[in-house]
C-alpha cells in the first residue's frame, strides 16, 4: 500500500508543470516547428509524449489566431483614424473648390465605404426574376417544365455514358493490337 501511495504522489508531481516551462516548452516546439521537425522528432528531443506535442502547438495556434484578429482591427481602427485625419485636412481645400483636395477626400471616403462594409455587392436578381416566372406558373405548366429539365439532364448523362464507353473500347482496340503485335514479333 505504501508503494502505491508512492507512486501515486509521483505521478502528481510529475504533472504539476509551471506556466514558465510550459510557455518555454512552446516556445522550443515552435522553435523545432519552424526547422520542419514532425511531431514525432519535437516529441522525441523534447522527452515529451506526442499528444504533449499536439495539444502545445493547438494551443499556440489558438493564441497566434486570437492575436491576428486582434492585430487586425487594431490597425483597421488606426486606418480608419488616419483616413478621418486625411479627410480634416482636406476639407478645407474642397471648401475651396480645389480639384486635388475633392479627389483626395473622394479617395478616402471611398476607402472608408469599403473598411466599413457600406459597398456591399449588389445582388444579382436573376434567380428572382425565374421565381417570379415560376410562381406565375399553372401546376401543369411547372411539372412540364420538371419533366423537360429531367429528360435533358438525362439526354446529358446519356451522352457522357456513351462517350466514356466509346473512348473505353477504343482504348481496349489498342490494347489488343499491340498484344498481337506482340505476339506476332514472338
Amino acid at each position: 500500500m505504501a508503494k502505491q501511495k508512492g507512486v501515486h504522489r509521483k505521478k502528481a508531481n510529475a504533472k504539476k508543470v509551471s506556466t514558465a516551462q510550459i510557455q518555454e516548452r512552446r516556445m522550443r516546439v515552435a522553435m523545432l516547428l519552424l526547422a520542419r521537425n514532425t511531431y514525432r522528432q519535437i516529441a522525441r528531443q523534447l522527452k515529451v509524449s506526442l499528444g504533449t506535442v499536439a495539444s502545445d502547438v493547438e494551443a499556440m495556434m489558438q493564441e497566434w489566431r486570437s492575436d491576428s484578429v486582434a492585430a487586425i482591427g487594431e490597425a483597421k481602427e488606426l486606418d480608419l483614424q488616419h483616413i478621418a485625419m486625411i479627410i480634416r485636412a482636406q476639407l478645407p481645400g474642397v471648401m475651396r473648390g480645389e480639384i486635388p483636395a475633392s479627389e483626395m477626400t473622394l479617395k478616402a471616403l471611398t476607402r472608408r465605404a469599403k473598411m466599413l462594409g457600406y459597398d456591399a455587392p449588389e445582388q444579382l436578381q436573376v434567380f428572382d426574376d425565374k421565381l417570379t416566372e415560376i410562381e406565375q406558373m399553372t401546376q401543369e405548366e411547372v411539372d412540364a417544365e420538371i419533366n423537360k429539365l429531367m429528360a435533358e439532364r438525362l439526354q446529358e448523362q446519356n451522352a457522357a455514358r456513351n462517350h466514356r464507353a466509346k473512348a473505353t473500347r477504343q482504348q481496349a482496340g489498342k490494347t489488343a493490337g499491340a498484344r498481337k503485335k506482340t505476339a506476332r514479333k514472338k
